[in-house]
């Protein structure tokens, strides 16, 4: 016997077909918004992204101005270029010692230290300026100094300040203007320190003999605590001689032995002999101005 078949109710397969209707335009309605807010999200990035590149512009131009007035007040002196080596010398000797504490990135200080060429020599740094973007060279402050020097101080004023460095000593002068000469004329023979133990080495070659040794036993390692550790050296042996020579010097404040004064011995008191004359004998008042006035 076969089952019975079931037939749909009346209504039933247009209520279904309703619901699958109903479905795909809330799935088609959701998919839309979903768009939409994706949409929304993309220009509000895109939107903060343009407020943070200004922002970030805006503080650049503040941070650069404030970087110039400070460097500015260093009152930095203006290089035209017209002038002989010793000036070119001077210059920038001058930059490098405003630069020192103000500890800037090598591509400001060739910013600002340009800022100061007028003239001729702002001229020759447009060309120099050029030729590195066509090169790619990177703006050092050493790069800088290379091309610098190579236009403003003869050649043979560079190889005569290479063989002052190469025969440098201490002699007379104290650490601290050692130091100083070194570290000035290693800039014309960059060869002799391109390596911290060079550099090193050469420093405590040109010392003292008397602090020589003391470092060679003391073993450092660095050009720095080379430097840091002569000048304390040179700061304890000066205490030592000063504490030396106040003990070898009497102390004035404290009174004269006896027999001795400011002058040298007491003479003695001279006894009268033959031909001295003797004190008359005192008598009354008297007769003593009577033989006065006689």
């Amino acid at each position: 016997m076969d089952p019975p078949i079931n037939f749909p109710e009346e209504g039933q397969g247009s209520n279904r077909n309703n619901n699958n209707e109903v479905n795909q335009s809330y799935e088609a309605t959701m998919s839309q918004m979903m768009q939409f807010i994706r949409r929304q999200e993309g220009r509000i990035d895109e939107q903060d992204g343009i407020i943070r590149e200004n922002e970030r512009r805006g503080k650049t131009a503040e941070s650069d101005d404030r970087i110039l007035e400070r460097f500015l007040k260093f009152h930095p002196p203006i290089f035209r270029g017209a002038g002989n080596e010793e000036e070119a010398e001077i210059w920038l000797e001058r930059m490098e010692k405003i630069f020192e504490p103000l500890l800037y990135s090598e591509e400001k200080k060739v910013q600002l230290g340009t800022y100061q060429l007028e003239g001729p020599a702002e001229a020759w740094w447009r060309t120099i300026k050029q030729k590195w973007e066509q090169a790619g060279t990177p703006k050092t402050w050493n790069a800088f100094q290379t091309e610098f020097r190579a236009k403003f101080i003869p050649r043979v004023v560079r190889q005569r300040r290479a063989e002052e460095f190469m025969y440098l000593r201490q002699k007379m002068t104290t650490v601290s203007e050692y130091e100083a000469n070194f570290t000035r004329l290693s800039k014309y023979a960059p060869e002799m320190v391109n390596t911290d133990e060079k550099r090193m080495e050469k420093f405590v070659h040109g010392l003292n003999l008397e602090i020589q040794h003391e470092m060679v036993a003391a073993r450092v390692t660095t050009y720095a605590e080379a430097v840091e550790f002569a000048q304390r050296l040179e700061d304890s042996k000066a205490r030592l001689r000063e504490f030396h020579n106040n003990r070898r010097t009497p102390n004035r404040s404290q009174p004269a032995a006896r027999g001795k004064g400011p002058q040298g011995p007491r003479s003695a008191p001279t006894r009268a002999g033959a031909g001295a004359k003797r004190p008359a004998p005192v008598g009354n008042f008297g007769d003593t101005l009577a033989s006065a006035t006689a």
